[in-house]
This record gives C-alpha cells, sequence and structure tokens, in this order.
C-alpha cells in the first residue's frame, strides 16, 4: 500500500503536469511539437513527485520505480488511446 505522504506528493505532481499540459496545449506550437513535450513534460514532475519521499526514508529506490513505471504506462496507455481516437475522426 502507498503511505499518504507518496500518494500527496504524486497528486501534487499530477496537479503540477495538468498545469504543464494546459500552458502546452495553449501555446502557438505545432501539434507533433506538442505532443512531444506533453510527454517529456512528465519526467520532471516524476522525479519531484518521488524524489521527496525517496530523500525523506518513505521509500527506497526499487519502490520508486515500480510506482513510476505503473504511473508512466498508465499514463502512456491513455495517451496512446486519445491519439488513436483523434486519428479515427
Amino acid at each position: 500500500m502507498i503511505s499518504s505522504q507518496v500518494a500527496g506528493a504524486i497528486v501534487i505532481a499530477l496537479i503540477g503536469w495538468f498545469a504543464t499540459i494546459r500552458l502546452i496545449s495553449t501555446a502557438r506550437w505545432s501539434a507533433s511539437t506538442k505532443q512531444l513535450l506533453l510527454v517529456a513534460s512528465w519526467v520532471p514532475w516524476l522525479v519531484a513527485a518521488l524524489g521527496a519521499p525517496i530523500l525523506a526514508g518513505y521509500i527506497n529506490l526499487s519502490q520508486a520505480i515500480n510506482i513510476g513505471g505503473a504511473i508512466t504506462m498508465g499514463m502512456a496507455v491513455s495517451v496512446v488511446v486519445s491519439w488513436r481516437q483523434r486519428s479515427n475522426r
């Protein structure tokens, strides 16, 4: 089970990532540039979400890698699904 500190850090990172998505979506860049920035913007937020609990000793590195991998895979699946829905229109 994930501790409340780790869950809080993940929630803060997701909020930050969603704010980043909002800024990227309103920019005047091409669609492909926006997609690349969308995926690449998750890495710093993931480091922020899991770095603090690691440094505080709430989780160890292997747990952080498992949590980060699970969240990243879930987000990757949602991105692929949204791209496929967009291409079917």
